[in-house]
C-alpha cells in the first residue's frame, strides 16, 4: 500500500520523522508503483532547481511603465467645489443673517399671543390676606388666572400646625370651596 503524493514530498524533503522514515524506505524500495512515483517527485525537484531562472527585469519595468503612464495623466477626483469668497463680503453676509434673526425674533414676542410675554398686557388679580374666601374662589374657578397678588401685613408672624395639604375640589366631589369640605 503506497502512501499519498503529500506524504512522499514530505519523505523526500526529509520532514518524516524516524519510525515513519524507515518504514516509508521499506515501502518503497518494495513497491514498483510507490517507487515510480518518489522518482517522478524526485525529478520535479529536480527539475525546478536545475533550470536558469529567467529574466524578469525586462517583464517588471514593463508592467512599471504601464502603471506609471495610466496614473501619471488621470485627474485626481474632487468631491467639493471650493469656492472663495472676500472677507467683507462674508461679513456683510453674517450681519444680514443676524439683523433677520433679531427682526424674527422681535415680531415672534410682539404677535397677539405673546403680548403677556413680552410685558405688554398685565392681568393679575389683587387680593388680601383677610378676605380668604375671595382667594379660595378665584382658586377654584375655571377662569385662568395668571398672577395673583397677596399682601401681607408688615407684622405678621405665622405658626405652622400639621402638615400641609393640597386638595382640589375635583377630587372631592365637585367645586365646592375649601372651606366646605370634610376632612377624612
Amino acid at each position: 500500500m503506497c502512501p499519498d503524493d503529500q506524504l512522499l514530498s514530505a519523505h523526500f524533503d526529509h520532514e518524516v520523522p524516524s519510525p515513519w522514515k524507515e518504514q516509508l524506505d521499506r515501502i518503497i524500495e518494495s513497491d514498483s508503483v510507490c517507487r515510480q512515483r518518489f522518482d517522478r517527485i524526485a525529478a520535479t525537484h529536480s527539475a525546478l532547481h536545475t533550470g536558469a531562472e529567467p529574466d524578469f527585469d525586462g517583464a517588471k519595468n514593463r508592467v512599471w511603465d504601464s502603471i506609471q503612464s495610466r496614473t501619471a495623466y488621470t485627474q485626481p477626483y474632487h468631491r467639493f467645489r471650493t469656492v472663495s469668497i472676500s472677507l467683507p463680503l462674508a461679513a456683510a453676509a453674517a450681519m444680514a443673517i443676524l439683523a433677520v434673526g433679531v427682526l424674527a425674533s422681535y415680531m415672534l414676542l410682539r404677535a397677539p399671543g405673546n403680548a403677556a410675554m413680552a410685558g405688554g398686557i398685565e392681568s393679575g388679580v389683587t387680593i388680601r390676606v383677610d378676605d380668604v374666601e375671595q382667594l379660595l374662589r378665584i382658586m377654584n374657578s375655571s377662569d385662568p388666572v395668571r398672577q395673583v397678588q397677596i399682601d401681607l401685613p408688615e407684622q405678621s408672624r405665622f405658626q405652622f400646625s400639621g402638615e400641609p395639604r393640597l386638595i382640589r375640589a375635583v377630587d372631592q366631589g365637585g367645586e365646592r370651596p375649601f372651606g366646605d369640605t370634610e376632612q377624612p
